[in-house]
């Protein structure tokens, strides 16, 4: 121990110069992971993130694309309407349409609408085209997952309908 000691004292008392001394920048901290990226969107299609911007979208006649995966939660009183003389078309999965896009949807990979069985998905008084999406939990005493009024039209693709009741 005196030897280290000693050692110790002589390291840390002998004189050092400014230019003796090598400064080293820190490491630059890791990137950002990439952002996911959102599927390519339709000629003249409207890319919907949320609820308020589908709720606008549905306002207005246009093809609304919702990223894959995308859920809408809707409360009691959050119905989503389409009204008279608007046409709206709503994809869910970018892609649409095409042999088993059924079974995909099943498997978890197209938008989904879900009412946890407090309200109706959609009322209809224009016309609704769906794509790749999935509708869950609708009820109501009257069309459980949509309500078709007179002189509206619906036409799904690829939908699957389930947990739903009228």
């Amino acid at each position: 121990t005196t030897l280290s000691s000693a050692l110790n004292a002589t390291i840390a008392s002998a004189p050092v110069a400014d230019a003796a001394v090598e400064y080293l920048a820190a490491p630059s901290p890791p990137g950002l992971p990439p952002s996911p990226s959102l599927p390519p969107i339709a000629p003249g299609a409207v890319l919907v993130l949320g609820v308020e911007g589908l709720r606008a979208a549905l306002s207005t006649s246009a093809t609304v694309q919702l990223p894959q995966g995308m859920r809408f939660d809707l409360g009691e009183s959050d119905t989503l309407t389409v009204p008279s003389g608007v046409s709206v078309t709503i994809v869910g999965t970018g892609e649409g349409g095409g042999e088993g896009g059924g079974r995909r949807l099943a498997e978890g990979g197209g938008a989904v609408f879900d009412g946890h069985g407090q309200t109706r998905l959609f009322d209809v008084f224009g016309t609704l085209t769906l794509i790749g999406v999935t509708l869950r939990g609708g009820r109501h005493q009257y069309g459980g997952a949509v309500m078709v009024h007179a002189g509206g039209s619906l036409e799904a693709i690829d939908v699957v309908v389930e947990d739903s009741a009228a």
